[in-house]
């Protein structure tokens, strides 16, 4: 049998505002955190949408690029040459007249064209180049380059 020897009493004081004010802090964060992951998925979701347009563009450009095979297997071929004869020596100016006129040439006839204007161009650098090297003033290179290029370019 139990008897009742007396009572406890206890008084707990907590001061709470700090733990409110902490509470409706934490609150305002997962708010804003929800915010922003609402945000993120959106970002998502526009992300998701052009990067299945851009699939979508690039296995076009895939079966389109069938036709262009040769000419692109023309343009590798033209930069390793152009990289292989500047790393024996060869000037970089007398290796892009050679296979950047080559390289516009695989395109057909308006890069043929391009490709002769590539060619003629380069001749009429060099020569300017070698001018303002060999000691002459600027005024007196560029008459001469003007003057080669009269030679090979008639207006009319």
């Amino acid at each position: 049998m139990a008897e009742k020897a007396g009572e406890i009493y206890y008084d707990i004081e907590i001061e709470t505002s700090q733990l409110i004010t902490a509470n409706q802090k934490a609150k305002q964060e997962l708010d804003n955190l929800g915010s922003q992951a609402k945000g993120a998925a959106s970002g998502i979701k526009t992300l998701e949408t052009q990067m299945k347009s851009s699939a979508s563009a690039v296995s076009l450009a895939t079966k389109a690029g069938g036709s262009f095979r040769s000419q692109f297997q023309q343009a590798g071929y033209q930069i390793q040459d152009f990289i292989v004869q500047v790393q024996g020596g060869q000037s970089a100016l007398v290796a892009f007249s050679q296979q950047g006129s080559q390289l516009a040439g695989a395109f057909g006839p308006g890069g043929a064209v391009l490709g002769a204007v590539i060619a003629l161009g380069t001749v009429v650098a060099g020569s300017l180049i070698t001018a303002l090297s060999g000691g002459k003033n600027a005024m007196d290179a560029l008459k001469d380059a003007a003057e080669e290029m009269d030679k090979v370019i008639t207006i009319s």
